[in-house]
């Protein structure tokens, strides 16, 4: 017998950052099932378009979004095309995370910025971009 939990976020509006492949897919795939119109983020294009072929058929309760939230502007431009569409975040997911292909842990400085900038920076800047309107909607 197979049970379903229902979590109660049918309508909700999610963003999940890198939102495409591995984790992220499933995240995305399972809040898509639960009904919530996602947001999902990837730096890949290529990535973006496999999944988005895979699901346009079964569902339209999504906008995947190429950007590399790292980059300067890019947080606030994707704040932007979420306002843009009449969406606000409901349920955010901080996903994004990689090595960025760092993997000498006697690396420069730099490398070490560029993967802590991924991995820890970005989390704090998608809250302090979503939450504040997330509460206020309580």
């Amino acid at each position: 017998m197979e049970y379903k939990v229902d979590l109660g976020i049918s309508g909700k509006t999610a963003l999940v950052t890198g939102g495409v492949q591995g984790i992220g897919e499933a995240i995305t795939r399972s809040l898509l099932e639960e009904g919530a119109y996602v947001f999902a983020t990837s730096r890949s294009k290529e990535k973006i378009q496999e999944l988005n072929n895979e699901l346009m058929g079964q569902n339209k309760n999504f906008q995947f979004v190429n950007c590399a939230l790292t980059e300067v502007g890019e947080p606030e431009r994707l704040r932007d095309i979420i306002s843009n569409s009449g969406k606000s975040i409901d349920i955010l997911i901080n996903n994004a995370g990689h090595t960025l292909g760092v993997t000498d842990p006697y690396c420069s400085l730099d490398d070490w910025h560029r993967v802590f900038a991924l991995n820890f920076d970005l989390a704090v800047n998608m809250v302090n971009l979503f939450t504040p309107g997330m509460k206020k909607r309580k």
